[in-house]
């Protein structure tokens, strides 16, 4: 905790202690049923059940957020049948909450590190296309949705030039995963 602290970043993430919990429910279990004091298994009975229900409680109020959906509403108000979607592997967290909602539009996701995740995000569905080049540009024609950062960087990085000219920008940040969608919609010039 105090790492995390001087940092201001998580460091351990409760996915990577999820594969032990097993192991810590058996020896709570264990030890709890050696105590012959009645008030100390009360007491540490109480504490993780007001852990566990602050814990849910906190999850539940992230989750169904009212302002998680924002992003996807104001996109269904926008975005047009031959529309393009593309997001990088910075974005791919915000990019696959939009990718999952557009199913019917062509998306592309642009991998240069080639994690070699094709076979993975086949669950996303045949719109979605990896690509650890940006070859995809080529297939890019008309209106595109990116979906970027607060700063702009993929923007920045590939469609900020002549071959693109930025025709909306919307900003939306949610509860769920405190993500901020910044959402820029260019036309290709040429």
């Amino acid at each position: 905790m105090v790492v995390t602290a001087a940092l201001r970043t998580s460091i351990l993430y409760y996915r990577y202690l999820f594969v032990i919990t097993g192991l810590m429910i058996f020896f709570i279990s264990y030890f709890l049923g050696k105590e012959k004091n009645k008030y100390i298994i009360f007491v540490i009975c109480t504490i993780i059940f007001a852990l566990s229900a602050w814990s849910n409680y906190m999850q539940i109020k992230e989750a169904y957020e009212p302002n998680n959906m924002t992003q996807i509403s104001y996109l269904k108000e926008n975005i047009k049948e031959d529309d393009v979607i593309v997001f990088d592997e910075s974005n791919f967290g915000t990019g696959s909450v939009v990718s999952l909602n557009f199913t019917s539009n062509k998306q592309f996701y642009y991998n240069p590190q080639n994690w070699g995740v094709e076979e993975a995000y086949r669950a996303f569905g045949d719109q979605l296309k990896i690509y650890t080049n940006t070859d995809f540009l080529n297939e890019c024609t008309g209106r595109i949705w990116i979906i970027d950062n607060e700063n702009s960087d993929y923007y920045n990085k590939i469609f900020n030039n002549d071959n693109f000219v930025e025709k909306s920008r919307k900003l939306i940040k949610t509860g769920y995963e405190d993500y901020t969608y910044n959402m820029i919609l260019v036309e290709r010039v040429n």
